[in-house]
């Protein structure tokens, strides 16, 4: 039976103390999952703050599911196999300001 290797778990809301979108992705030069976290307490009102961690964990959850099915055909084609990650990651940056 082949090994299944999970790249990424989607992204989801966490509304405690703080609000933020928590996601995990694997580390590609370790090759463990680790976990990425976008806080949005610096967005005025937890109404505000709720409905922006909604669209962007959407976004992220979209991204990370285009980049896992596009990464392995692209990326090795394109000798950028270590690289894939540093593309999303600028993504998400973009996205949250």
């Amino acid at each position: 039976m082949p090994k299944i290797s999970i790249d990424f778990l989607p992204a989801e809301v966490k509304i405690n103390r703080e609000v933020y979108v928590a996601y995990h992705v694997v580390n590609p030069s370790s090759g463990k999952m680790e976990r990425k976290r976008i806080r949005l307490n610096h967005i005025y009102g937890k109404s505000e703050r709720v409905k922006y961690a909604r669209a962007l964990c959407s976004a992220v959850s979209y991204l990370l599911f285009s980049l896992s099915t596009s990464m392995p055909t692209f990326y090795k084609s394109a000798g950028l196999a270590g690289d894939g990650h540093k593309n999303f990651f600028t993504t998400i940056n973009c996205l949250t300001g």
